[in-house]
């Protein structure tokens, strides 16, 4: 049977989620955001580690615009066989 990991990081009004399939429950996926404190049109890196190794790994970003609706997409990455996946050097498998 298949368990899931899920680990969700909120960031001013920036939610991202990433969901990965993994036999282990006990690994830790840590995201690099910089900058810390972005402006409205200012470019984000995004790199998160942690993850499992060759994997595809589904990452899902949500943010709440100012007139109160929601924007929301979704990657799917491979994690390569450092199980990490930095968002400015890799295209995504597929995704919205």
């Amino acid at each position: 049977m298949k368990q899931f990991v899920t680990k969700c990081l909120s960031r001013l009004p920036l939610f991202f989620c990433i969901c990965a399939a993994a036999a282990n429950q006990g690994s830790r996926s840590n995201f690099v955001i910089a900058p810390t404190q972005p402006l409205m049109d200012e470019r984000l890196s995004i790199l998160i580690s942690g993850l499992p190794p060759k994997r595809l790994i589904t990452v899902r970003a949500k943010s709440k615009a100012q007139d109160q609706l929601w924007w929301r997409s979704e990657a799917v990455f491979n994690s390569g066989p450092k199980g990490t996946i930095d968002l400015d050097a890799v295209a995504p498998v597929s995704g919205t």
